[in-house]
């Protein structure tokens, strides 16, 4: 769509799919230096952004701040112009994802500082990926488009935190992303019914998160990990309210540290066979040893040396199976 000389992919356009997440603000921002016959209606008849092209106009934070209608539409933009890693837009954004209440996400980001209204103006005009319900739009596309926003992953796999904060937030949810931050006071988690269990998945979660963001976790490690919570997640699903959630979460701890366990390979990749065959002789040798030196009731000498030889057989059997 044009506005004025400037084009911008908004949801009004031949693909509702390909728009900008910060279409709103790029509108407004065409709009600020067109001339009104040069705004499409639709885009003229959006409240918000008539509100942002009036602060565009201004140009002056001061004044718009001092004005109760653009006060809130002036903050969110300080949050959009601020691109350091660790800035609050990258907290709003990855929190916008997990699909929580704008009053978690004040309260989360800001205490009691602010009011919801400039967080929900901030995902009106910078990050527009919920519905005036304020739900999450349901289209696998555009959530995932925004989780990258613009910054796909290079081809060694280290993406930087801000996009790792968004993925995660799009595809664990909320306590995923508090785990990441070790956020621990998260107002929209479960603080009721307090387990040493679930504080455990949270710390094998976050171990793993941190793995990822470092670079430290291949292909395959990242498979188990979404493997591991669709269980988890299937778990709830299944059992319902009838079952305990410590249960649940043991469940979870286990995979978690099964998964982190070193991997096992076959022991005859990686053991000279003459060496395993030498540590066998002696092992079972000296079990034979010992259970000769035993005292066997009734059976005689040739009846223990057959039992001994069964079971030194058992035993080897039992060996080069898990091998």
């Amino acid at each position: 769509m044009e506005i004025g000389d400037q084009q911008v992919n908004t949801p009004y356009d031949i693909d509702p799919l390909d728009y900008g997440a910060d279409w709103r603000y790029m509108s407004a921002r065409g709009w600020a230096v067109a001339a009104t016959n040069q705004v499409p209606s639709v885009i003229r008849q959006d409240p918000d952004i008539k509100a942002m092209r009036d602060v565009l106009k201004i140009d002056d934070a001061r004044v718009s701040a001092k004005s109760k209608k653009l006060r809130p539409y002036a903050t969110a933009l300080s949050w959009y112009n601020n691109g350091a890693i660790s800035s609050t837009k990258h907290q709003i954004e990855a929190l916008l994802l997990t699909g929580v209440p704008y009053r978690i996400i004040r309260d989360d980001v800001g205490g009691d500082l602010l009011p919801e209204e400039p967080f929900r103006i901030y995902e009106r005009m910078f990050f527009n990926m919920r519905t005036k319900q304020d739900k999450l739009v349901k289209s696998l596309a555009i959530r995932t488009r925004f989780a990258l926003h613009g910054d796909p992953i290079p081809a060694e796999g280290v993406v930087n935190d801000a996009v790792m904060s968004r993925l995660i937030g799009h595809q664990i949810g909320y306590a995923g992303l508090c785990s990441l931050w070790s956020w621990h006071d998260g107002h929209g988690l479960d603080t009721e019914g307090w387990d040493l269990r679930d504080e455990l998945v949270r710390a094998a979660q976050a171990h793993q998160l941190r793995r990822v963001v470092l670079g430290r976790i291949n292909n395959f490690d990242l498979q188990a990990v979404i493997g591991h919570h669709m269980d988890y997640t299937r778990m709830l699903h299944d059992t319902g309210k009838g079952t305990s959630g410590s249960q649940l979460a043991h469940e979870t701890v286990l995979k978690m540290l099964a998964m982190a366990a070193p991997r096992v390979v076959t022991a005859a990749h990686d053991i000279d066979d003459k060496k395993a065959l030498q540590l066998l002789e002696g092992t079972f040798g000296a079990g034979e040893e010992g259970v000769l030196g035993q005292t066997i009731n009734d059976k005689g000498i040739a009846a223990g040396h057959e039992l001994v030889e069964k079971m030194i057989a058992n035993r080897l059997n039992q060996f080069s199976e898990a091998m």
